[in-house]
């Protein structure tokens, strides 16, 4: 029992197990580091903290409740709540900063 004739027949793939296949352009690419190279997003990054915010509420919220139907009300609160705590924090580093 052995392989059909055009199995044994085939010639193996040529540069298969050798060190041109891994000369190949995907060995070029390199592998995204977010740590180290962060995507480019220097000009909208503020506008990504509300909805990180309200998802953060929405989840901490619906974890928390025993009634679904107050859900929205103390989310938007706890959102309102983590956005001038965001604020002020961040005021009073500038501020601190700015005498130092």
């Amino acid at each position: 029992m052995g392989l059909p004739a055009a199995a044994a027949s085939a010639a193996p793939m040529p540069f298969a197990n050798t060190p041109q296949a891994r000369l190949t352009p995907a060995a070029f690419t390199p592998a995204y580091r977010p740590f180290l190279e962060p995507a480019p997003i220097d000009r909208y990054w503020l506008w990504l903290l509300p909805p990180l915010v309200l998802g953060i509420a929405v989840v901490y919220r619906t974890i928390k409740s025993d009634d679904l139907t107050h859900v929205p009300r103390r989310a938007a609160y706890l959102a309102l709540q983590v956005a001038i705590f965001l604020v002020a924090a961040a005021v009073s580093l500038w501020v601190l900063l700015r005498l130092f």
